[in-house]
């Protein structure tokens, strides 16, 4: 039996898991947001780094936050019960899971806040974090996705033996996101070797022009990530055309029936392609540095 109170714990097992989609789901009725954790990561932590922070009361799970981590990046968000709250409990998560990243070594700490929530719109206020940016959470369907004709854009999965692929993806990948720290080869090497976590190149005339990848989620989810077309290359609509060509492949192979992504809320011409492809908005997430 789970003891009352505040538990740190190194990822979730299954049970866990059902726990905080349960919580997600009655916070969600009440907010009118879904709440966005990444269940991939919860289920495969490293077994020794407490990332999950967990708060029972009479054996139930009534508040939540994990840190995720990407590289040296960290990302905190968080849930608790709607009849528990006022009570300092995401407080001390919170808290908690700071001090963890600084533990971590965790150079960029952001807050994730729902737009659509006011309850976690007043946490942010009392917190008094810096706005730093926000993305849409765009979903779609197999029934809302829409075709895409004429496609020349060949995609070509990446795997751990082919070296000169791997290199030419960081390389491609520190063009299209300069600030990010999760392309380096060794990390690259680290994604690739988990069984939920895939690239692949695009080709144009044989020529690399972009990539892009995806994570697998549970319940038959794809999470569309790491996408870009390099600088020569873009305006051309390639970009659609390689979302066509993956999302071609995962309905073939028929793992998922729903897919998601997220956008910064001023790409607009990336906005645009996914709107094309059948992708709606779904939620707005709104990022906060913590010092």
């Amino acid at each position: 039996m789970t003891s009352d109170g505040f538990i740190a714990r190194c990822g979730m097992d299954e049970a866990g898991v059902r726990e905080i989609q349960e919580l997600a789901l009655i916070c969600a009725q009440a907010d009118g947001v879904d709440i966005k954790f990444n269940y991939g990561m919860i289920q495969n932590r490293k077994p020794e780094v407490l990332s999950d922070f967990c708060w029972y009361r009479q054996g139930k799970l009534i508040g939540y936050v994990p840190l995720d981590q990407f590289g040296s990046k960290g990302e905190i968000t968080g849930a608790v019960h709607p009849e528990h709250r006022r009570q300092h409990i995401f407080s001390h998560l919170y808290a908690e899971a700071v001090a963890q990243s600084h533990r971590l070594e965790c150079r960029d700490l952001l807050l994730v806040s729902y737009r659509g929530s006011s309850s976690g719109t007043e946490t942010v206020k009392t917190l008094g974090v810096k706005y730093f940016e926000s993305e849409y959470c765009m979903r779609a369907s197999l029934a809302e996705l829409r075709k895409v004709d004429g496609i020349e854009v060949e995609i070509r999965e990446v795997h751990l033996h082919q070296e000169e692929e791997i290199l030419s993806l960081s390389r491609m990948l520190s063009i299209n996101f300069p600030a990010a720290s999760w392309g380096s080869r060794e990390d690259l090497i680290k994604e690739l070797n988990d069984p939920d976590k895939r690239y692949w190149l695009a080709y144009r005339r044989g020529e690399v022009i972009g990539h892009i990848g995806i994570s697998s989620g549970g319940d038959r989810e794809s999470y569309i990530r790491g996408v870009g077309i390099v600088p020569e290359w873009r305006r051309q609509g390639l970009g659609r055309q390689m979302l066509g060509a993956l999302l071609d492949l995962l309905v073939a192979d028929g793992a998922s029936d729903m897919f998601e992504l997220d956008v910064a809320t001023e790409n607009e011409g990336a906005l645009n392609i996914y709107i094309a492809c059948g992708f709606r908005q779904s939620n707005v997430y709104d990022y906060y540095r913590v010092e």
